[in-house]
């Protein structure tokens, strides 16, 4: 008609009833948009988007799992990334512990755990495990944590003279002379015939 208009609108916009405007369509509105998961409106379109461990596909509408133990294969520094939809958690090994939020595993300090986990001797932390720094006499066994006594005179770490015998004791080990002879059992002397004489007289 003569006098009269009406609009012709760009895609992403709809007339108005009168159609001598046009507004907004909010796509989100319709099957939200087509989009996996979040559907944001925008002015003359829209955009779809994904939570937190998930991917945008070249689509630009479907959403994928992201594998981050793929991505980074040492972000479980101490233990084994498993991946789950939409995140991941951390199998810690031995000597760690799993952060609250599964996604870190910390170091386990086991002197502080357990004060006498080195008995007789010193306690080190190490990452993911521990040291035990033993005294002489003391020796940390295999198959054991803490320091055990080393027998001396079992496996001959003794200065005993060969007249003398050895008794281990916790850290150490003692020399005794044996009867007959003499000495502080380091060194031992037996008696001459004078000396032997000399006992036996003095008996009477």
């Amino acid at each position: 008609m003569v006098g009269t208009f009406q609009c012709d609108c760009n895609q992403g916009y709809q007339t108005t009833p009168d159609r001598q405007a046009c507004i907004d369509i909010d796509e989100c509105t319709i099957i939200n948009g087509g989009c996996d998961t979040h559907c944001t409106n925008t002015e003359g379109g829209y955009e779809c988007s994904c939570t937190p461990g998930y991917a945008l596909l070249p689509d630009e509408r479907s959403c994928t799992d992201i594998d981050e133990c793929e991505e980074n294969p040492e972000v479980c520094d101490g233990g084994q990334c498993a991946n789950v939809a939409g995140d991941f958690r951390c199998l810690c090994y031995d000597g760690f512990m799993a952060a609250l939020d599964l996604k870190s595993c910390l170091d386990v300090n086991e002197c502080d755990l357990n004060h006498n986990i080195c008995l007789h001797g010193d306690c080190e932390n190490t990452r993911g495990s521990f040291i035990c720094h033993c005294p002489p006499g003391f020796h940390v066994r295999k198959g054991t944590s803490g320091c055990t006594d080393v027998d001396e005179c079992e496996i001959g770490a003794h200065n005993c003279d060969m007249h003398s015998t050895c008794a281990n004791s916790l850290g150490s080990f003692h020399c005794a002379c044996r009867p007959g002879w003499f000495g502080d059992g380091i060194d031992c002397s037996g008696m001459t015939l004078h000396e032997k004489h000399s006992k036996i007289f003095r008996k009477f």
